[in-house]
């Protein structure tokens, strides 16, 4: 009998240093189990269609779908992930032998400035798009109209943070009192620099469509490069992670 529980309590011994070795480890262990729990994984983003390197036809709609899935967030798929939040930036470039250039110039999407950033994560595309009008007026008419000096981009920030109303026709755009006059110059300073840009728009949204240009008089193998991104919404002591996805069309 006691030789029995001699036997028992070494089992128990044996059995506790080993779950205290164990312990230990997980616990010095950056990326041990805790680690794992608090890592914040990217986002995985893709554009289902079109297909990257298939072909358009000048002056037509093409229609997009962008699937994401994130392991804190959700998935597209299940409505998990809010469909305002997802981005698709449309650029046109005159050749192939440009894209190298511009995937790895600052107008990238990767490298999105600070203004472009606060646009898209604010309410902006709740009214407006780059190139057409909804509620509100399009982000390209604003560049016909104001120039992005200093005392007008001053001006347009006060009315986002303020609210406005009769400047465009009866609409109105209520006030944003979450942003600063300096968050809100920033946006409507990139927005007047950029969105006036025939060559690039942008769009909020998982599926879609855009329009492709009229067929250029001296240039006809234009190439369409198609930028999806999303930002995951983080953990709460860690930042957000964008994933994003690259294709490109090619005309015929």
């Amino acid at each position: 009998m006691n030789s029995c529980v001699g036997v028992f309590i070494s089992f128990i011994g044996i059995v506790y240093v080993q779950y205290d070795v164990s312990s230990q480890a997980l616990s010095s262990d950056p990326e041990g189990f805790t680690g794992m729990q608090n890592r914040n994984n990217p986002p995985d983003v893709k554009i289902i269609a079109p297909e990257n390197n298939s072909f358009f036809e000048w002056n037509t709609l093409v229609r997009y779908t962008i699937s994401v899935e994130d392991e804190e967030d959700g998935a597209s798929e299940y409505q998990e992930i809010a469909s305002n939040e997802v981005f698709l930036e449309v650029v046109y470039l005159l050749d192939t032998s440009n894209i190298d250039d511009y995937l790895r110039g600052a107008t990238h999407v990767d490298s999105d400035p600070v203004g472009l950033e606060m646009v898209k994560t604010s309410d902006c595309f709740n009214c407006h798009a780059v190139k057409t009008s909804m509620a509100g007026p399009s982000f390209a008419e604003l560049t016909n109209r104001y120039s992005p000096n200093t005392d007008t981009v001053t001006l347009l920030a006060h009315r986002v943070v303020k609210g406005s109303s009769g400047n465009w026709g009866n609409a109105s755009m209520p006030p944003h009192p979450d942003l600063t006059e300096e968050q809100a110059r920033q946006m409507v300073k990139w927005l007047l620099e950029h969105a006036g840009d025939p060559n690039w728009d942008f769009y909020a949204g998982t599926e879609g469509a855009f329009r492709t240009m009229a067929m250029p008089e001296s240039e006809e193998k234009g190439v369409y490069v198609l930028t999806a991104t999303y930002t995951d919404h983080g953990l709460e002591d860690k930042p957000g992670k964008r994933g994003q996805h690259t294709i490109v069309l090619r005309s015929k």
